[in-house]
């Protein structure tokens, strides 16, 4: 099961998730089709009917209004910091 290797991966720390969604304008829009059962009514927005460039960019922008700037900087610079040592050490 992906949640429980994730789990592990992370040494058993809890991860929280989010949803992202296109709006009207970010997509075109289509008629809900009769035999989606999902719990919304109307027209729809379809993630394929976007460029991939399109996509990853509202993708990103979602991403980054969620990420804390100074732990992202703190991960940054240790993955820095590890990098360096690691290269060293195969220098040796």
């Amino acid at each position: 099961m992906v949640g429980e290797t994730v789990f592990r991966a992370l040494g058993g720390r809890q991860v929280g998730g989010w949803s992202a969604a296109l709006t009207s304008p970010q997509g075109s829009r289509t008629p809900h089709p009769p035999t989606d059962r999902r719990a919304f009514a109307g027209q729809t927005c379809q993630a394929e009917a976007l460029a991939p460039d399109v996509l990853a960019s509202i993708l990103r922008d979602a991403i980054e209004a969620r990420i804390d700037g100074r732990a992202y900087a703190r991960v940054l610079a240790r993955e820095r910091s590890v990098r360096r040592d690691l290269l060293n050490r195969l220098r040796e």
